[in-house]
């Protein structure tokens, strides 16, 4: 989002390995312009870029498939890390990957207290108690993964 700040015409593709139901959402709505897996075929890959470069947004035929199943199945079954903020759920990545308060702290260049109070806020909107909590509920929705 702070390139998009800076250069605000800038046209992201997002291309990774990671569960595209989970983080592409996150990447769309900070602004990216497309998201597509590593694995897709090369065709895909270069419907994405052409979109892109079309001022166009791209997602694959799967995604928006789950989406609009979403849609239509509401609530119930929806994912709860999507309540969280984008620095939240980065935080989530971290502390998943059993890093302490300290050490996220100094990774993300922030206060202490903030990120406490960001887990926090965390655990109160997950319902969690605790880390093993948290790690269970987030391998559940396949939210731990390579983070890239």
């Amino acid at each position: 989002s702070t390139l998009l700040a800076l250069k605000p015409n800038i046209k992201i593709l997002m291309f990774s390995m990671n569960d595209e139901g989970i983080y592409a959402k996150r990447y769309l709505s900070i602004g990216a312009k497309g998201y597509i897996r590593k694995d897709s075929s090369p065709g895909e890959i270069q419907k994405a870029i052409t979109a892109v470069l079309n001022n166009k947004k791209f997602i694959s035929a799967a995604l928006n498939e789950k989406l609009l199943n979403d849609l239509q199945t509401k609530d119930q079954s929806r994912n709860p890390f999507d309540k969280l903020s984008p620095r939240e759920f980065e935080i989530v990545q971290h502390l998943t990957r059993g890093e302490s308060v300290a050490e996220i702290s100094q990774n993300l260049k922030l206060h202490t207290s903030t990120i406490g109070t960001h887990k926090a806020r965390i655990f109160e909107k997950l319902d969690c108690h605790n880390i093993i909590d948290l790690s269970e509920l987030a391998k559940v929705h396949n939210v731990i993964t390579a983070f890239s």
